[in-house]
C-alpha cells in the first residue's frame, strides 16, 4: 500500500491502525441483541492480537465474543471479553 500510495511505511502503519479502530469501534456500537424463537444464530470467539517478531503463537491480544444471525448478516454482535469463562459467555448469549 505504502509504494501505491507512495507514503512512509510508518504513516502506512499509523493509517492502518486507525483504520482498525474505527472498524471495531463501529462494530461495537451497532451491536444489537439478535435472535429470538426459531432464529438461528452462530456464534464464535477469537482472538485479536499480533504475534512478537511476527513469529511463533500470538503473545497478547484481547478475546472477542461475537455472533450474527444466519438469516440476516447485518445483525451482529461483537464484545471484548476478559474472560471466556462458561459464566461470562452464557451471561452474554442471554442477552
Amino acid at each position: 500500500m505504502e509504494h501505491e500510495l507512495n507514503i512512509s511505511s510508518t504513516t502506512c502503519v499509523d493509517w492502518s491502525s486507525f483504520a482498525r479502530e474505527v472498524c471495531e469501534e463501529t462494530l461495537i456500537m451497532i451491536s444489537t441483541p439478535i435472535g429470538g424463537p426459531g432464529i438461528e444464530v452462530e456464534i464464535d470467539e477469537a482472538k485479536f492480537g499480533k504475534r512478537k517478531y511476527h513469529r511463533g503463537r500470538m503473545q497478547v491480544g484481547q478475546w472477542v465474543f461475537g455472533g450474527r444471525q444466519k438469516d440476516n448478516r447485518t445483525k451482529i454482535f461483537m464484545v471484548p471479553v476478559a474472560s471466556r469463562d462458561e459464566e461470562t459467555l452464557l451471561t452474554l448469549i442471554k442477552k
